[in-house]
Formats: C-alpha cells, structure tokens, sequence
C-alpha cells in the first residue's frame, strides 16, 4: 500500500476507523492469505495512528504487516524480485502488456478460489471432507 501525498489532514477519524476495520477483517477472515503487508511513504502520523490500531489485531496478522517511509525499497526487496515491482515503488516491472501495473490484476489473490460454505482454498488444492460431504449432498 503506497500512501504517497498522504499527510496530517488525511488522518482523520474516519481513516483511523478504516484503518481499525481493514485490520480486523484481515484479522478475523483471511489471516492465513495474507503473506506480508508493507505500507511504504507512510506519513510520520500514520505511524502514530497505526500504534493505537495495532493492538486490535490478531499478533500473527499484526506480525505480517511493515509500516515504511519513504526508504523502502532495501526493505521490499528482501522480499520481492524488482522484476516483481511496479516501477513507481523501486522496481523494473511495467506490465506494458497487460495496461501497466495498476491494471493487471496479477498477485497471490489469484492463487485462491471460493469454496462454498466453508470460504477460501488455495487453487488446486484436494477438496476437504466437508467440502467433498456438501457436495455429494447438493448444498
């Protein structure tokens, strides 16, 4: 997440609520999805704000997520190939062949299908007993 221009008068209220909602849903329906969370030119204030959040999120999805200013590229970089990366945050990548970066809908979402009722599964993955049970039975 890239909150460049950011500033104090975008931390309000209702970006501390959102923020506090984002990281409990997170938390409490996809904590296994989530590889990393990095929040790279994040204001000094956003910082401030996301010491009060934290302590609502569940510590493995608390874990997972790095607020960064602006000196982050050594940091993604640790983790992400700069092939990977979208240009406008240190990397190579343009995807001129799919719209450029913002539109190419290419990460680990996609690694992922909704499985009815139970929720979400890795693509590919053998069925679990429920769900192989729902399905016989037609739910």
């Amino acid at each position: 997440m890239d909150l460049t221009g950011g500033g104090i008068t975008s931390v309000n209220k209702q970006v501390y609520g959102l923020v506090k909602i984002a990281a409990q849903i997170g938390s409490d329906y996809y904590p296994e999805i989530m590889g990393n969370m990095f929040v790279v030119n994040a204001p000094y204030l956003f910082a401030g704000v996301w010491a009060m959040v934290k302590g609502f999120v569940d510590d493995r999805t608390r874990n997972k997520i790095q607020i960064i200013g602006s000196g982050f590229e050594k940091t993604l970089f640790k983790y992400v190939d700069a092939g990977s990366l979208p240009t406008f945050l240190g990397g190579t990548c343009t995807c001129a062949t799919l719209g450029g970066c913002m539109n190419s809908n290419i990460g680990p979402w996609n690694d992922f299908e909704l499985v009815l009722p139970k929720g979400i599964r890795r693509k590919g993955a053998q069925p679990t007993i429920e769900e192989s049970k729902s399905a016989k039975s037609g739910e």
